[in-house]
Order: structure tokens, then sequence, then C-alpha cells
């Protein structure tokens, strides 16, 4: 029988981030999309949200590619927890097929 972890009513996100010596290999969407897979199908979330900053297109191209559409109502502005330096954050979803 399966591990079955508690999952909270709260919106669900997911995030990835790669030292610079493995990025632009085609390693981040892979393991974005294998961890997107898991929440839906063993946790059951019925939405997975996701941001990108603003200027990063590397990583919205990610999020399109492992089937994440901008869901501009969670847009909003935040502080990068390293720099301290604010930036504006477009928030994505992901719904499975059979969810809508």
């Amino acid at each position: 029988m399966p591990l079955k972890i508690g999952i909270s009513h709260e919106p669900h996100d997911l995030a990835i981030w790669l030292y610079a010596l493995y990025r632009g290999q085609k390693l981040g969407a892979s393991a974005f999309s294998l961890a997107a897979n898991y929440a839906v199908e063993a946790l059951e979330v019925e939405r997975l949200y996701a941001g990108a900053m603003e200027d990063n297109l590397p990583a919205q191209a990610l999020l399109k590619k492992c089937g994440f559409v901008p869901h501009p109502e969670g847009n909003h502005k935040t502080t990068h927890y390293e720099t301290g330096e604010d930036f504006f954050e477009l928030d994505h979803i992901y719904i499975p097929p059979w969810k809508f």
C-alpha cells in the first residue's frame, strides 16, 4: 500500500532552484515536471501554483513547458529572499485536465 501524505487545503506552490553549473541542461524542466506530476497523481493536489520573476524568461518558459499557464490574479510584488530587492512575481497555475 502506498504511503498517503496528508495535504492541507491551502494553495500548493512548487519551486525549483538550480546551481548555475547545472542550468541550461534541461534538468530543471525534468525535475519540475516530475514533481508536478507527483503532486497531482500521488498527492491528489487539484491546483498547483508556481511563480517566476517578471524578467526571468527561462523560468517562465520552463513553467510553460511543464504545463503551467499564467495566472494573473496571483501576480504580486515581493522581496527576493537573498538580495532583499523588490521584484514583481508572475504567478502560474497547473490544473490537471480531469479537474476542469
